[in-house]
């Protein structure tokens, strides 16, 4: 057994996130790669999520009293590291390691990037993209 393989995904939404995983099925498992149960996104076996939301990219600037002079620019999207572990992670390893996940994830499509700072990665019909652990410069979280 290895270490794992780690993602970083982007939605447009929360909801297009949950319903692309909720689709997708987990070969290992034959389960859905994660359920909703009251709103909160439960992965199935070897998968973890770890969902962040939108990112600042530029923080907002504040005077000497804490009044706010200019906003904080954000990455709009829902952002999200996703790690295949175990099982998952040995069977995506068997067949070609990173991109193997290509062959589950349905019709996945290279794609540029799109504005400054967003590396190129691979998009989905469904309008989430993936991008490999190496194409991303400053990772918002880190898994332990």
């Amino acid at each position: 057994m290895n270490d794992g393989l780690e993602y970083f995904s982007w939605s447009p939404t929360r909801e297009i996130f949950v319903q692309t995983m909720t689709d997708l099925v987990n070969p290992v498992t034959g389960q859905p790669l994660a359920s909703v149960e009251d709103d909160v996104l439960i992965p199935s076996e070897h998968v973890r999520i770890d969902e962040i939301g939108p990112i600042v990219k530029t923080p907002a600037t504040y005077d000497e009293e804490g009044n706010e002079l200019t906003a904080a620019i954000m990455v709009e999207g829902h952002h999200v590291n996703l790690w295949a572990v175990g099982e998952l992670a040995d069977l995506l390893n068997e067949n070609g390691g990173w991109e193997a996940i290509f062959g589950f994830l349905g019709d996945m499509e290279e794609m540029e990037p799109t504005e400054e700072g967003v590396p190129q990665g691979w998009q989905g019909t469904s309008g989430m993209r993936i991008y490999p652990k190496y194409a991303v410069n400053h990772p918002v979280r880190m898994w332990a």
